[in-house]
């Protein structure tokens, strides 16, 4: 049995599941570590469903592209496993130098020339149901250096100055110079320092799945997001800033006791969490969640956020006592395809609800700064995006709780707004185009 095998069989399954009292889950999972080039990170997290798991871990290694990835998971956990089943989750995009929504047959740093086809979009957006935007690594969404993004400040939120990890512009883990690394990489796979350009990015992914949507009919890029600490220290949702240990497995060494300095990296930080919106806390109702794509991703706070749309939502909806009822009755819930409007209904309406992080008695919570929607769209043969304030404005990331933030009133008619709670139901005449909706709750300074 190989050293893969071995570690595998050894996997607990039932030890930390607690679903039958609803208290905490697990799921059975690991990392498919792939990386090209000089360090071009193609990671993906593989989240099993429940204990019908294959007998062994298929890794980069033995399986050295996506596709691979896919043909192993539908083999030994689908087709002759039953009741098995799997999310992969790519993660790090930021860190991959413009090759994570590249092709999926890929195997090195060169991008194989034949076009993606409609069988190799649907295998992705099958198995890609959630993408990781944030971890301890930096964000993944955007980056306000670059064009497309420059007059959208939150882009500039935790970001790295390099996309690849042998690009790394601080020395390596542990503070050896980057020179080490020319001893075990070809000439053209020399580690170069370069900032990230627009395709490491999830909103260049969510465009570009739009265009594969009209030119094959299907959209591989419709993700589901979370975000992750990626630490290697077994501390899940442990994301606060002061006194992060730092990330642990791939960090210096403690063997000999804790070295002097920094835990971690200095761009680092502590990541973020994931947030799934199920039936119950159990793997089988967390799973399902997962493959709606009924989930969203915080920088590490704990804000409570719903998003909604429809056509047939009434205007008092924000006030009512069963507003998310009438979210799931009157449309489809965050990571949904909406239906078409009718002629009579021509524009669709949305409901986002954002309730602040309360915070502890010694770390208490952020008042909410703004309200965001992010609508990206393909029209003739051009990709485009538009970020419409929702609720608050330009106040110096200052909110007062006790005075209700006034919304841009070409984008929404708001029904409630404060620095703690803000719901708002809204229609714009962009949002009969075709494309996607995100949202985005921005947290300010007390």
């Amino acid at each position: 049995m190989t050293i893969t095998g071995s570690a595998w069989s050894r996997r607990p399954t039932e030890a930390y599941d607690r679903s039958s009292d609803c208290s905490f889950t697990s799921f059975i999972a690991y990392e498919w570590t792939a990386s090209v080039g000089s360090g071009q990170n193609l990671h993906h997290n593989v989240v099993f469903k429940n204990d019908k798991v294959p007998d062994y871990a298929m890794s980069w290694i033995d399986t050295p592209s996506q596709v691979d990835l896919w043909n192993y998971l539908e083999n030994e956990c689908v087709a002759n496993n039953p009741g098995c089943d799997a999310v992969v989750i790519p993660h790090n995009s930021n860190l991959s130098g413009g090759l994570m929504f590249e092709t999926a047959r890929l195997e090195n740093s060169t991008i194989p020339p034949e076009p993606v086809t409609r069988e190799e979009a649907e295998r992705r957006a099958r198995w890609n149901t959630l993408f990781e935007v944030m971890q301890h690594k930096g964000s993944s969404e955007c980056h306000s250096r670059l064009p497309v993004w420059s007059e959208n400040k939150y882009c500039d939120f935790e970001k790295l100055n390099y996309d690849t990890f042998g690009g790394k512009d601080r020395g390596t883990t542990g503070g050896l110079p980057l020179s080490w690394l020319a001893r075990f990489a070809p000439e053209e796979d020399q580690p170069v320092t370069k900032k990230p350009d627009a395709s490491n990015f999830l909103r260049y992914a969510l465009k570009k799945g739009l265009q594969q949507q009209e030119e094959l009919g299907v959209n591989s890029f419709k993700y589901g997001l979370v975000s992750s600490t990626d630490t290697h220290i077994s501390a899940p949702g442990l994301a606060m800033e002061k006194n992060h240990p730092g990330h642990g497995g791939a960090g210096m060494g403690a063997g000999d006791g804790v070295p002097v300095g920094l835990p971690d990296e200095l761009e680092y930080g502590p990541g973020g969490l994931a947030v799934l919106y199920a039936e119950e806390n159990t793997r089988e109702s967390l799973f399902a969640a997962m493959q709606r794509r009924e989930a969203y991703a915080t920088s590490g706070t704990r804000p409570v956020l719903r998003f909604f749309g429809g056509c047939d939502y009434p205007e008092d909806v924000c006030s009512a006592p069963n507003m998310v009822a009438q979210g799931y009755e009157g449309g489809v819930p965050m990571g949904g395809d909406m239906a078409a409007p009718d002629a009579d209904n021509t524009a669709p309406r949305f409901i986002v609800s954002a309730v602040a992080d309360a915070g502890t008695d010694e770390y208490p919570g952020m008042p909410l700064q703004r309200l965001q929607l992010i609508k990206g769209w393909y029209e003739d043969g051009e990709l485009h995006e538009k970020v419409l304030d929702v609720a608050g404005a330009d106040n110096d990331a200052t909110v007062d709780i006790n005075i209700p933030a006034k919304p841009r009133a070409r984008a929404t008619d708001s029904c409630a707004a404060s620095g703690r709670t803000t719901i708002s139901i809204l229609r714009h005449r962009r949002f009969t185009t075709p494309g996607y909706w995100k949202t985005r709750p921005v947290v300010g300074a007390s």
